[in-house]
Order: C-alpha cells, then structure tokens, then sequence
C-alpha cells in the first residue's frame, strides 16, 4: 500500500506552512537520522519570483529546513535549472533560505558528474549529478503544474532536475515525444529513488495553462506527500483533473511494476473517494486558443506534435536562451526566433524555458 497524504494549506503564511509540513513528518514516517546529510531537490525551472508559481515556493523549503535544523542534520540544496541556476536560486527565494540555515547551494551543472551505465528503456548511459552518492538522504520538492509535454510536471519529473546543464536537452533528443520521454523519466528516477526519503509537493498555488514556465498561478491550497513519487504523480494527476493513465511516467511506472494504482491509499484531509478535483486548464495562457487534451486512447496516441513553437515579437527580448537550449539547435536569430520545422523535435524546451513568455504554442 502507497500512502498519499492530502493536507489543507491556503496560503504561503509561515505559521501555517510550519503546521503543515509538521503534520508531514508526524502522519508519513520519514526515516531521516538526527545529523544526517539531507539533500533539497527543489523545482527551479528558471530565474522567477514565488508569486509566479514557477518554483517551489521559499516558505515551504524553509518549514523542511526548521525540521531538519532540529535534527541537526547537514542541509544541502541542488539542482540544475534550464539556465543560469544561481540566479534561480536568488531570484526563487531560495537562496535566503539556504543562507539563514546555513545550507549549501550546488548547481549540478557545475559540480561532479557521474558517468553510469543503467538499463534503462531510453537511456543506457546516464550522466546524473554525483551529490546523489554523497547524501544519506533525499527531500524531493516539486511543484505542482502543467506541463506542455508530459500534461503534469510532478514529483518524478522533478528528478530531472538531477541532470545536469545541457545534458537535459541532450536527452530530449532520446525521449523525442511524451511516451518516450515518460519512459526517459523512469530511466533516471529509478537511478535515485532508494535515496528519496519523503516527496512533498508545493500545491498551495500551482500553474495552470502554458506551463511549467509560463502558465497561469492557479489556488489550489493543498500540500500533498508521499514517499513514493508516482503514486504522488496519480493523485496529483487527479486533483489537476487529469486521468493518471494518461500521463507517460505514470504508465511507464506501471509497466515496470513501479507503481500498482489500484494500491494507493489517500490519508490527512481527505480520503480516496473526496479528493478535491481542481481541473487545472492544460494548455494556452492569455491570449490564445486553449487546447483541451481529451482523455481518450487515440488523444494518447497522437499525443501533442500538432503544437507547434511561434514567437511573439512583443514580447521577446532576443536573448538567445531558445536557440542555445535547443537540443537539435533547430533556432536560429534573426533577428528574433525562427524554427527549422523538418528537424525541430517539439519537445518544447524553448516554450518551457523562455524567460519573457514570448514563445508560445500553436496548432
């Protein structure tokens, strides 16, 4: 049986987050030793405030971090962001926290790697953070939003944050469409999973629409948390309104005999059969067309391609981010983006990290 715990939070109030996360640690059990070294994988797509539900929110880093002050643990805060991580770290919050708890801040991209073969269904051989081996222990802090893509970016899609740089986008190129990329997740969760000691999730105000970088804040006053991410992912997938199954890295869990769905229990504010249903818009932000994502076998099948990459010439600022994370390097200035259609993958790397919001998709 995988427990998910519900638990209601209407806002980022300090006092009230501290309450909550508590109830985490009480109700899930967490085997974190006192004067452990405790790795936070937040999710920092890109160098933007709290109020834009982009990233991890600071008010709940910073309840985990009270919690494992008291336990004297070594706190340690990683990841490797789309571009310029640092930047990401102070311009999230994120950074303040760490600072005031004395906590270490690692850009993957800049620190060791590990080579590793695995036998993944996409990948073979893996390059992942090495901080992953120095750590006794793993929080995984995702965000809830939509995902151009994968339709949810959850708590394994938060894992691949453990790659680092532009190997991500390398690796977009192997996971060319939202099956293949949900098994790619799988390959690089499964390489880190037996050091996650608890995921919890930042569902206070999630994104909705173009996300994950782009979208629309969306309350939802929720923190939700497991200590096994896809079954996370299923409950998540289901308060956003989503059919789990439709989902790449919940199927891909599931034929790997990672998750059995019918095996999750639903615990705290709510159980399994009056879990709330928030119906999270999946795709177009002000402005444009929504595009509604049917749950059907055949949506499954023909997934996303029809959406296409454009460029609103109001909004870019031509700083080039697209075309250097484009892992087919399909873009090109000119002096605004243009794409090279016959090789571009539509993995929407250049939609997801667009600091401006000025790439948007298109049917």
């Amino acid at each position: 049986m995988s427990n998910v715990l519900v638990l209601n939070c209407p806002n980022y109030n300090q006092e009230s987050v501290d309450k909550t996360i508590e109830r985490v640690f009480k109700e899930i059990p967490i085997k974190i030793k006192p004067h452990s070294k405790v790795l936070i994988k937040p999710n920092i797509l890109m160098a933007k405030k709290p109020e834009y539900a982009c990233t991890t929110h600071p008010a709940i880093i910073e309840a985990v971090c009270k919690i494992l002050a008291k336990n004297k643990c070594e706190i340690i805060f990683g990841e490797s962001s789309g571009f310029n991580t640092m930047n990401g770290f102070t311009v999230s919050g994120i950074r303040a926290v760490a600072e005031k708890y004395h906590a270490k801040i690692i850009a993957f991209e800049n620190d060791k790697i590990q080579d590793k073969n695995i036998d993944g269904k996409i990948l073979k051989e893996l390059k992942i953070t090495s901080v992953i081996n120095d750590v006794d222990y793993i929080i995984n802090m995702p965000k809830m939003k939509t995902h151009m893509l994968m339709r949810v970016t959850g708590a394994v899609k938060n894992c691949y944050g453990f790659i680092p740089g532009f190997q991500k986008a390398v690796y977009h190129t192997k996971g060319k469409d939202e099956k293949a990329f949900g098994e790619l997740l799988i390959d690089i969760y499964s390489q880190c999973k037996d050091k996650i000691a608890i995921n919890i999730m930042d569902a206070i105000v999630g994104m909705e629409g173009e996300g994950p970088g782009n979208g629309d804040p969306k309350n939802t006053g929720l923190v939700i948390a497991s200590t096994d991410a896809p079954a996370l992912d299923v409950i998540q997938s289901r308060i956003m309104g989503f059919d789990p199954l439709q989902i790449g890295t919940i199927s891909a869990a599931i034929d790997r005999k990672l998750l059995n769905i019918d095996d999750i229990k639903v615990i705290g504010d709510y159980k399994n059969s009056n879990i709330p249903k928030l119906n999270y818009t999946p795709a177009g932000g002000k402005g444009n067309k929504i595009v509604k994502f049917i749950s059907t076998a055949k949506s499954y099948l023909m997934k996303t391609p029809q959406l296409i990459p454009e460029v609103n010439k109001d909004k870019c600022i031509k700083c080039g981010i697209c075309a250097k994370l484009c892992p087919v390097q399909c873009i090109t200035l000119k002096p605004y983006p243009t794409f090279d259609r016959k090789i571009c993958i539509k993995c929407y790397c250049c939609h997801e990290h667009c600091p401006q919001g000025a790439i948007f998709l298109k049917r």
